[in-house]
């Protein structure tokens, strides 16, 4: 049970205790020590006020003997009942510390219907006699201190039957309060009906302090959960408190049922009276730091720390003599609760100033009451319990609010929270996006630096050899005169290195406009039967006696829409590399029509016989400046680019280049363009 229902339960429990403890009650004047019931029936659910002039023997303690065969004792006078004997009356003012005994006559005529005698409140040891039938003793009743034992219990008598004339006779002592005698009225009632409504009363009231301890429970939890809220651990000591005060101050069958002893309910309940004002101005004071004044704080601390220490350890006559100074201390601090601190909260909308107020306003009607009651200006009860009570079920409410508050606030800067992180992580996300596509540029820029330096250093090596070949050749020819045959050599190496110088040249300025994207495209219908015949008489001027180079023509004489130039440039650079890399054997270069995705194709085949290629070669065989360094400790010249050209190539011109090859076992390149 939680929240606003759970107080609501209260608020109806304590109802409950309200409707039971005020049941309807009758009040017959008792005149001159009789009360006349002759025209009276016992009911259900009603109770007859014993209120009036019982006869009063002070400092005698008479039994039901002595005043048989209509004796009268003497020493008889009348007092008012419920009182202490210390008010004045008409005779005289009696001092508080001593004994006395009151007699009530009964007349009635219902004799049949059972009954039961109560009284909450008799100070402070008492014995009861009906009919010359003892029906309850509390304490022991003594004329001396030394013998004299106090006791609160409750008078609440057994199954009883009345005659018509009845004699009920109380004894009295007091050594230890500073009021004497009968405090509330005698009852008599209908026996089952006021049983019935003991016993409700009973469960009514462990039921509110059941709650109250687990509010208590419930805060302490609360606080151990949240130690920055000093408030809950404050208010949960309060309600302990409160649960102490209700088991001990509670004029219920609880009383008897428990029955501590008259020094325990004493000191522990002005114990609980003692702490309770600097409690709850601690407890507002976290709540209200602005409102609530600090002096105020420290004045109740050192007042409560006094009456502590008085309650704890002074004669117990005296700790019970002052109950009215506590309860004025503490009606004095609601005071300035009501008139200052929580107006000033409330004006200032502090969350939950409203409850608190309200929960001090039925406190201080409830000590006004006390105060009243306890001069005897009043004829109602004790009641701070049920001001204790519902200023506990107030405060409750005024923390639950505030709880309820700071969990919608907390939420909704975690929601805000939870939307800032979630713009962070897309922020960060783009950022790391952006960092990785940097990343990855700096790599390929790192790569591309690496490859250009490693194609840089190979370059002047490529370059350097044919330069050396045209220049040393040069001066040969211009220092020394040969023979023709041996000049023609000579010019014949001269053209060689020329022609290797420019291939090198033309490859780097066609790897230099495929960087940049400004390799030009010009596509025309073609007769690839013409393009073989003229590469075929291309390589047949070179002597290639080793290797067999075949270019097989296709019957069907097909044509292709194409760049010629580029489709030849491609076909050459394959050409050239497995002439590279075959030292015998055999390469065969074919094409044939094929058809991928329903789209008319053209596939180009170099094959040859030559070393072949690993896979991790096959994989980086079409990089840019990638070329097989050494194989068998031979040394394959050539800037690396043919293959990557040839790659790019390809693919402006829609297609896609492959290799499959086997180490040592020849290698297949192929190619395949759209036809149209």
């Amino acid at each position: 049970m939680t929240g606003y229902s759970f107080h609501k339960y209260l608020l109806i429990v304590l109802f409950s205790i309200g409707l039971f403890s005020c049941n309807t009650s009758e009040t017959y004047d008792v005149r001159n020590g009789v009360i006349d019931l002759k025209n009276y029936k016992f009911k259900p659910d009603e109770k007859i006020n014993l209120i009036g002039e019982w006869e009063f023997y002070h400092n005698q303690l008479l039994t039901p003997s002595d005043f048989s065969n209509n004796k009268v004792p003497k020493g008889k006078s009348l007092i008012q009942v419920p009182q202490s004997w210390t008010n004045e009356n008409e005779f005289e003012k009696y001092k508080d510390k001593g004994f006395a005994t009151y007699r009530l006559r009964i007349i009635t005529t219902d004799t049949l219907t059972p009954i039961l005698i109560e009284n909450r409140r008799i100070f402070t040891a008492y014995k009861a006699w009906l009919n010359g039938k003892l029906i309850y003793n509390a304490g022991n009743v003594a004329d001396n201190k030394t013998e004299h034992k106090p006791d609160l219990q409750l008078l609440i008598s057994d199954h009883l039957q009345l005659k018509k004339n009845n004699e009920l006779i109380i004894q009295v002592s007091n050594y230890d309060d500073g009021r004497s005698g009968i405090i509330s009225p005698v009852k008599i009632g209908e026996y089952n009906s006021s049983y019935a409504d003991k016993i409700i009363e009973l469960i009514l009231i462990i039921s509110v302090l059941s709650i109250i301890f687990f509010i208590a429970v419930y805060h302490l939890v609360l606080f151990i959960y949240q130690k920055s809220e000093h408030s809950n651990l404050v208010f949960s000591i309060l309600a302990f408190l409160f649960v102490i005060y209700g088991i001990f101050s509670n004029d219920t069958l609880l009383k008897n049922i428990i029955n501590p002893g008259f020094d325990t309910i004493t000191r522990l309940f002005h114990l609980v009276v003692s702490v309770y004002p600097a409690l709850i101005t601690l407890f507002f004071y976290l709540l209200f730091k602005h409102e609530v004044s600090k002096k105020i704080l420290k004045f109740s601390i050192v007042i409560s720390i006094i009456f502590l220490i008085f309650s704890l350890f002074f004669n117990i006559y005296w700790v019970r003599k002052i109950i009215f100074i506590k309860i004025l201390y503490t009606f004095f601090i609601s005071i300035y609760f009501i008139l200052k601190a929580l107006p000033k909260a409330i004006k200032n909308k502090r969350q939950g100033a409203v409850w608190a107020f309200i929960g001090m306003l039925f406190l201080f009607i409830a000590n006004l009451n006390d105060i009243l009651f306890s001069q005897g200006l009043l004829k109602t009860s004790y009641i701070g319990i049920y001001g204790f009570v519902l200023y506990i079920i107030f405060q409750s409410i005024n923390i639950a609010e505030r709880f309820s508050y700071t969990s919608k606030r907390n939420k909704s800067l975690a929601e805000i929270l939870r939307k800032q992180n979630i713009k962070y992580l897309l922020l960060n996300k783009d950022y790391k996006i952006q960092n990785n596509e940097l990343k990855l540029s700096k790599e390929k820029a790192e790569e591309s630096d690496s490859l250009k330096s490693a194609f840089l250093a190979n370059m002047s090596h490529e370059i350097r050899t044919p330069m050396n070949a045209i220049i040393g050749f040069s001066n040969l020819l211009s220092e020394n005169e040969f023979e023709s045959e041996k000049r023609k050599r000579l010019l014949s190496y001269i053209i060689s290195s020329s022609n290797t110088l420019l291939q090198l040249i033309n490859d780097i300025i066609d790897i230099s406009k495929i960087e940049a994207g400004q390799l030009e495209i010009n596509k025309e219908d073609s007769d690839i039967n013409e393009i073989f015949t003229e590469l075929q008489a291309l390589y047949n001027e070179k002597n290639h006696s080793v290797v067999d180079l075949k270019f097989i023509l296709n019957k069907e004489n097909l044509s292709i829409y194409t760049d010629q130039i580029r489709l030849k440039q491609v076909l050459i650079n394959l050409a050239d590399n497995a002439l590279k890399f075959t030292e015998t054997g055999s390469i065969e270069i074919s094409y044939k029509p094929s058809e991928v995705n329903s789209v008319k194709m053209i596939t180009f085949c170099v094959k040859d016989s030559g070393i072949g290629l690993s896979s991790e070669q096959q994989e980086i065989i079409f990089n840019r400046f990638t070329k097989l360094e050494q194989e068998k400790e031979k040394l394959y010249r050539g800037a690396g680019l043919g293959l990557a050209i040839s790659k790019n190539i390809v693919h402006l011109l829609g297609g896609e280049i492959k290799v499959e090859s086997e180490l040592y076992k020849g290698s297949v390149f192929y190619f395949t363009l759209p036809e149209k």
